[in-house]
């Protein structure tokens, strides 16, 4: 039971106020109070921020710690490899070899190219107003006059040997070779000696001496 302080009457001990004089009963503890069921908080939306990538092979180099793509490495030989070696990387860019150069025949001349005007040999040594020789398309041999009859050149000068040399000419465009075959007197262009059975090039003007004996080289 509760006693009322305020007027002695003895209340149920459920009682909030006393029956008698209805004073509030300051003994009765108040009831308990009942929380508010809490709320959940709010589901978010979904994020439309990028997602890290899966663990790449290679280094990872963002700093927000997405993947990077690598370009490709090459090891060392491929890196010094000549570029015909290597792999194009356009498959519609074919593979460009250096060409063989043949030592008897550095113009690649079919073996039935016509025998076409390529260029002159022009000289005035004993003949003041000169004398000129044709300089045909494919093999020319030069030697003494008389001396060989293979010669398809043949010079008027006792120091030219009877097979002193061959020019190897072209046309259109007009391109030549000079080859001493191990002359007695040598061969010389631009007063540079040559070594036997060396292939040199020749330019429009170029001097050629056969021995003694003088020319310039005229190409068309």
């Amino acid at each position: 039971m509760v006693r009322c302080q305020q007027c002695g009457h003895d209340n149920d001990p459920s009682a909030r106020f006393c029956v008698g004089c209805g004073n509030r009963l300051v003994n009765q503890p108040p009831a308990p109070e009942v929380a508010p069921p809490q709320a959940h908080p709010p589901t978010p939306p979904p994020s439309h921020d990028l997602v890290p990538a899966p663990a790449a092979t290679g280094p990872v180099n963002n700093a927000l710690g997405f993947a990077e793509t690598s370009p490709p490495v090459l090891d060392d030989d491929a890196l010094h490899a000549p570029r015909a070696n290597r792999r194009s990387a356009n498959p519609q860019e074919p593979a460009q070899f250096a060409a063989a150069v043949d030592p008897h025949n550095p113009l690649n001349l079919p073996p039935d190219a016509p025998r076409v005007l390529a260029g002159f040999l022009v000289s005035f040594d004993g003949n003041a107003l000169g004398q000129s020789w044709v300089i045909h398309q494919g093999s020319n041999l030069l030697g003494r006059l008389g001396a060989s009859a293979g010669a398809d050149i043949e010079l008027p000068h006792a120091t030219v040997s009877s097979r002193h040399a061959t020019i190897a000419a072209a046309a259109h465009p007009g391109r030549m070779f000079l080859q001493d075959h191990g002359s007695t007197n040598g061969s010389y262009v631009n007063d540079a000696p040559l070594q036997p059975q060396q292939q040199h090039p020749l330019k429009d003007g170029d001097r050629v001496r056969l021995g003694l004996f003088n020319l310039i080289v005229k190409i068309v």
